[in-house]
């Protein structure tokens, strides 16, 4: 990755705004490297990079129509809209051909988006998750998963290898071009007064971000307890209360503040918000989304590991379970460079 770049494309899937916010560091490695960095996105996941980095140049793509059903039946909604997918996957393919016609990258970076790649330049994919962890269909999704991505030139996993990896056994592989970067993360540690006493930072696919947002906001409202909310989303959120700060989207420095002035950080376990709480190291509870095997499977391997407090949501009982969190526990973080 030390290669003399002049221009580089750097594409998030917009699913949640995990995969945007680990890009930031690529995205700042690249640019302190003296390259042309431009980004290439579609909804959330844009505007998030837009406001981080107001001076690049971007470019919308089509956008993934896969929606999510509870969690009953996730996997059969996902399986029905395989050819949805594959449609959306085939769009943004056209558009990224397109794309290197007028602008000729010297690297391409796409963060899950398969469709994201040229026979005519370096074409790398990013994603941490090689192997799936299900009950059924595990080595089936895997298999194309595979397929999505057999025709970069690397994988680049935001991982160490194991023991001392951070998403376990779905970061690890010994496929010869999987190449293993350090984790990514926006996070810095900053000094300041204590405000609040709950961040809540949310993101994630709908309608779990939602209904996860509206069941804290049930059990926090008659609270005492002061609350930060990031919601995720720029979907305008229409309740308030005097006791609760609400932001839709916020960028790296106003998150890293937030976390500075909470005593207590409440997320999902999303790999992309484990990777920053390894960097602030903060007391935390985590929520997996509900029949997301992925955070499902995070859950239990940083509980099993005691690295952090993690319920699951239909158990939720937000301020009893504040007494008894602890600080994120993983001490391996590595962090990227170019």
């Amino acid at each position: 990755m030390s290669e003399d770049l002049r221009k580089v494309l750097v594409s998030p899937l917009n699913w949640g705004l995990g995969h945007a916010s680990r890009c930031i560091p690529i995205i700042q490695g690249y640019l302190k490297k003296g390259a042309d960095v431009h980004v290439a996105s579609d909804g959330d996941a844009l505007k998030l990079l837009q406001n981080e980095f107001p001076e690049l140049t971007f470019h919308s793509l089509p956008g993934y129509e896969v929606k999510y059903g509870d969690e009953s039946g996730l996997i059969a909604s996902l399986v029905f809209q395989v050819p949805g997918l594959m449609k959306n996957i085939s769009a943004e393919y056209m558009a990224m051909q397109k794309l290197q016609e007028q602008e000729n990258f010297d690297l391409i970076i796409s963060d899950n988006r398969p469709g994201i790649k040229s026979k005519k330049t370096k074409s790398v994919y990013l994603t941490h998750q090689l192997q799936f962890k299900v009950k059924f269909g595990g080595k089936l999704a895997g298999k194309m998963h595979q397929m999505m991505y057999k025709d970069f030139d690397e994988v680049w996993v935001p991982d160490v290898e194991s023991p001392n990896s951070l998403a376990g056994e779905l970061s690890q592989s010994n496929k010869p071009k999987v190449k293993y970067i350090g984790h990514l993360s926006r996070a810095q540690n900053v000094l300041e007064a204590k405000i609040y006493d709950v961040l809540l930072l949310l993101s994630g696919p709908e309608p779990q971000r939602s209904k996860l947002e509206d069941e804290l906001y049930r059990q926090l409202k008659s609270s005492k307890l002061k609350v930060a909310l990031v919601r995720g989303t720029s979907v305008p959120r229409l309740r308030t209360h005097p006791k609760f700060k609400i932001i839709d989207l916020a960028n790296a420095k106003e998150i890293d503040q937030l976390v500075a002035q909470s005593k207590v950080v409440v997320a999902r376990t999303g790999y992309s918000t484990l990777m920053d709480l390894s960097v602030w190291k903060r007391p935390c509870l985590l929520i997996p989304t509900p029949g997301q095997p992925e955070q499902e499977y995070l859950g239990n391997y940083l509980s099993d590991n005691k690295w952090a407090k993690v319920v699951n949501q239909k158990n939720l009982n937000i301020v009893e379970q504040l007494e008894e969190i602890q600080k994120f526990g993983y001490l391996n973080f590595t962090p990227f460079s170019i």
